[in-house]
């Protein structure tokens, strides 16, 4: 049975899915301890820095090379906020 921990955190993973600029596939990824009831960081998928490049072929059949999975995001973000070197 899933805790309901685990479904807010699916919650949370859909609504920062939203944030993609993705049209062909949506993906959002949150990184959280159930322990101490916090998200560390969440990420979507999509060009990191805010790059203004395409993410997918114009008939969405591809997402280029230079798209970052959104647990790569999440990552990141997390790398960043606690000052990992």
């Amino acid at each position: 049975m899933i805790s309901e921990f685990d479904k807010l955190m699916l919650n949370r993973a859909f609504e920062v899915s939203l944030n993609s600029p993705a049209n062909k596939r949506k993906v959002g990824a949150i990184i959280a301890s159930k322990k101490q009831d916090t998200i560390f960081a969440t990420g979507f998928n999509g060009n990191l820095s805010n790059v203004k490049l395409p993410i997918e072929t114009p008939d969405l059949k591809e997402t280029y090379d230079t798209v970052a999975h959104a647990e790569e995001a999440a990552i990141m973000l997390y790398l960043n906020t606690y000052n990992w070197n």
